[in-house]
């Protein structure tokens, strides 16, 4: 069976998803028992009141904690002496599963699974795993015991090397918070000339959701679009000119991601090297 150490968003959903695939969950262990009661309910399981009764019903156990609190669980599961062969893992997108194997006995193989996916913690959030990518690493011991689950869904799972977690974590954070933060950046410019920000969002929903959808159905270098990738100088130059009279830090993130895109644009659909040039200067030189 699996179990859960934590009941947080990624722990409920997840197991719900996996419950729904034919695998038998336990249940959730937290410190806040009402937390662990609603994730059981959520799922269909049952609560633990303790690790030892957590232990005693699992062979695979995921320790779905914040970052810094993995390795504590973990010497609390230690220090239950549980001699039977069980695979602990945990969630993190960051860590690997190095961070386990250091405190658990040896009939504790580790692991690390993570979903490349953000959740909400609700129903919604089934939808969305059916194509969401999963990695895993570990000890090939917990690999092959884990694959109870993974034989068991019908998501592309992918064997990472441990060293390889924090870029793909980073690919993840670009990808997704990163993004986000450009579309803020982008709605703080309606702003600033008075578009409200209900409105804002409307206008712009339309206009990223059609680049996103073209990124994904020919790819980046072929569906960027804009000043940049047409070499359009002046009105990259009077981008920067507004921007630098209404403030300097949106000048300054503007050239960065413009350096970023220029590029991009250079792969596909700029090679005049001397507009080339000329661009990379206004993104590099300091605005007067």
């Amino acid at each position: 069976m699996v179990s859960f150490i934590g009941s947080g968003r990624v722990a409920r959903s997840f197991g719900k998803y996996i419950a729904e695939h034919g695998v038998q969950l336990g249940g959730f262990y937290d410190v806040f028992p009402q937390k662990a009661q609603e994730a059981a309910e959520f799922c269909g399981s049952r609560v633990f009141r303790s690790l030892r009764e957590l232990l005693a019903e699992s062979q695979i156990i995921f320790i779905s904690t914040n970052d810094d609190q993995i390795q504590q669980a973990a010497k609390e599961l230690l220090a239950e002496k549980n001699t039977e062969e069980i695979a602990v893992g945990h969630f993190s997108g960051v860590h690997n599963s190095t961070v386990l194997s250091g405190i658990l006995s040896d009939n504790h193989y580790c692991f690390s699974l993570h979903p490349l996916q953000s959740f909400s913690g609700t129903e919604s959030d089934l939808i969305s795993m059916a194509d969401t990518f999963i990695t895993i690493e570990g000890q090939p011991k917990a690999i092959e015991i884990i694959q109870t689950i993974t034989e068991n869904i019908d998501n592309t799972v992918l064997t990472i090397e441990p060293e390889q977690k924090v870029m793909y974590h980073a690919a993840g954070v670009v990808a997704s918070n990163y993004v986000t933060t450009v579309i803020a950046e982008s709605l703080s410019y309606l702003e600033i000339i008075g578009i409200d920000r209900e409105q804002a969002l409307k206008m712009l929903k339309p206009l990223v959701m059609g680049t996103v959808a073209n990124a994904f159905s020919i790819g980046p270098e072929q569906s960027l679009t804009g000043p940049v990738a047409r070499g359009d100088y002046q009105t990259v130059n009077t981008h920067i000119r507004q921007l630098h009279q209404a403030d300097e830090e949106k000048e300054q993130l503007y050239k960065e991601l413009g350096l970023a895109t220029l590029k991009l644009a250079e792969e596909k659909l700029l090679t005049d090297n001397n507009t080339i040039n000329q661009i990379k200067q206004l993104f590099r030189e300091e605005y007067k």
